[in-house]
């Protein structure tokens, strides 16, 4: 029922590893000061390729906990394996929701493009 206080601790650190690649990017590009649509979108690519090598070091360390962490015989564990694991599917399904959306957000900014380029020039003669 009542989160224990290492399931508190691997959920603000999944918040954190998520969230810290943005904020980084987002500070040094400075997009706070002059914010756009376009701005936000490059501060998200360039966040997800951090978030990536967060999620494949997840992989790797998750394949190291699963093999050396201990077994499951008898109904033992271990709870900070547990957590663990927990985490990185819960940073896993994260990542699988947030691809597809920062998919839709680079087509959205491509067609708003290319419709803001085809739109008629107005020549002013006056």
């Amino acid at each position: 029922m009542y989160e224990s206080l290492e399931e508190k601790f691997f959920s603000v650190m999944l918040i954190m590893l998520f969230l810290t690649p943005v904020l980084i990017i987002s500070i040094r590009k400075n997009i706070f000061s002059q914010f756009s649509f376009s701005s936000l979108i490059k501060v998200l690519n360039s966040a997800f390729i951090l978030q990536l090598v967060i999620g494949i070091t997840f992989v790797f360390a998750s394949l190291l906990i699963k093999k050396y962490g201990g077994s499951y015989e008898y109904g033992h564990g271990n709870r900070s394996r547990d957590l663990f694991l927990g985490a990185f599917m819960a940073y896993l399904i994260i990542m699988l929701i947030y691809t597809p959306a920062l998919i839709i957000l680079n087509i959205s900014k491509l067609v708003i493009g290319k419709f803001k380029d085809s739109r008629p020039k107005s020549t002013n003669t006056h």
